[in-house]
């Protein structure tokens, strides 16, 4: 099929965003998601990188006690955005998100879902699931 999928690591996103604005990290908690603005912005960017459609945005983001915040709220909301959570435990510290990661960009190249990826991430662990989204003919842009 000829669709590209966005696949967005929230942690990253955030990391990587505050300090492009401000020149350092900042905590979750000080950092405010123009959610429409942001998903706006993927769509754009992933149909002109690939010249496809989209076929949806999967948002990966840690829930802390099953909780949504209100970012995560908005975005399980928005049209063509698939929220899928991990985990934040006591440390703060995402779990289960480069996995739900990898699973997806490759269940969906095997699956002939999608003929493109763009992926907003940095995280090592993500390299097996770019790998085996190409070994299916997949091509992954990597948006940092």
């Amino acid at each position: 099929m000829d669709r590209v999928a966005v696949f967005v690591d929230a942690g990253y996103l955030y990391a990587g965003g505050s300090t492009s604005i401000s020149g350092s990290s900042k905590k979750r908690s000080e950092l405010n998601l123009d959610v429409p603005a942001c998903v706006q912005f993927l769509v754009q960017q992933a149909e002109q990188i690939s010249g496809m459609k989209l076929l949806r945005i999967y948002w990966y983001d840690g829930a802390i006690s099953n909780r949504l915040s209100t970012d995560q709220q908005l975005l399980a909301s928005s049209n063509n955005v698939k929220l899928r959570l991990g985990i934040v435990n006591t440390f703060g510290e995402q779990k289960g998100v480069d996995a739900k990661i990898v699973t997806d960009l490759s269940d969906l190249a095997r699956n002939r879902a999608i003929s493109e990826a763009v992926l907003v991430g940095g995280d090592e662990d993500l390299r097996i699931g770019m790998e085996l989204a190409q070994q299916y003919g997949v091509r992954v842009h990597l948006l940092t």
